[in-house]
């Protein structure tokens, strides 16, 4: 069977490199690394289609490490591990186009791994709540085009997860949806189109779609609009200046940052022009404990 690209893990934990190895072996090309260095060599003959590396290793780190694979493998694409702080590094990751960080979990959160890595390099299943659900699960659709209908789907998610089931913060539902609503859609020169909380009826291209459904794991909501008005360097600017103090008056990131806060995932899935999806779950259980990973993934 042809594998699906080649993969380069950079990790100075021989156990983290044996681990990624183990799991991607089947579907990828994989080669390990233990140093910048030594990835970097090993990239000009590898030719590798996605590069992980570790954020924090001896001598080189993960930053410099890619910039420098980059020089040989332009079109490369990338992402960072670590076992710190995602928001530590977001000004890093907007400085050097880097959208994925994934976090070292414990147990190691090998399924969201695989998934990721799969849409670096494939890009084939990024959009879509059910790519993220176990396969065959149940995924609930409305569509809203007025306040009243953000309520009432709102309401319908609650009652879906209750009783059995523990309730998604209804203020990030709010902040989600209503975002979407009001933010999203914007005139020819760019400007907001709509203010928040005025009695509007968006228009057929500008009506939110919102998905929502549950496995044995977790539950997720994925929020889409048809705008495509923002980008991801917009994303990580936008988050860079919230989580520096800089954009304490800005309304442009807060809603993401505070869901990122509240919620165990978030992933951001990008096309610019034509929509964009957030996705967001909460595990029943807390079954990985670590800092959340940062997913923002643009097409």
């Amino acid at each position: 069977m042809s594998k699906k690209g080649r993969i380069l893990i950079i990790d100075d934990s021989s156990l983290i490199q044996e681990m990624m190895a183990y799991f991607l072996n089947d579907e990828y090309e994989v080669k390990t690394a233990s140093t910048g260095d030594e990835g970097i060599a090993l990239a000009g003959e590898f030719q590798p289609d996605l590069v992980i590396s570790d954020i924090n290793m001896p001598g080189r780190d993960g930053i410099s490490t890619l910039l420098e694979i980059k020089k040989q493998v332009p079109n490369v694409r990338t992402a960072l591990m670590t076992s710190y702080e995602v928001e530590n590094y977001i000004r890093l990751a907007k400085e050097h186009d880097i959208g994925n960080i994934i976090t070292k979990t414990d147990p190691f959160n090998v399924e969201e791994v695989i998934h990721t890595v799969e849409n670096l390099i494939t890009g084939e299943r990024v959009f879509g709540l059910e790519n993220y659900l176990t396969e065959g699960t149940p995924i609930i659709k409305r569509r809203i085009r007025t306040h009243q209908d953000m309520l009432e789907t709102i309401d319908a998610i609650e009652a879906y997860l209750q009783p059995e089931k523990p309730m998604l913060c209804r203020l990030a539902l709010d902040e989600l949806i209503s975002n979407a609503i009001w933010h999203a859609p914007v005139n020819p020169d760019g400007s907001q189109k709509y203010e928040k909380g005025s009695d509007i009826t968006l228009e057929d291209h500008e009506v939110v779609e919102v998905n929502y459904g549950k496995d044995n794991e977790k539950y997720g909501v994925s929020v889409i609009d048809s705008s495509g008005s923002t980008s991801k360097q917009r994303l990580l600017e936008a988050l860079d200046r919230q989580i520096s103090g800089a954009g304490m008056e800005d309304i442009s990131g807060r809603g993401t940052l505070m869901i990122r806060k509240i919620l165990d995932r978030c992933i951001i899935n990008i096309a610019v022009g034509k929509k964009t999806e957030i996705i967001v779950f909460n595990y029943y259980e807390k079954v990985y404990s670590g800092y959340k990973p940062l997913y923002i993934n643009q097409l």
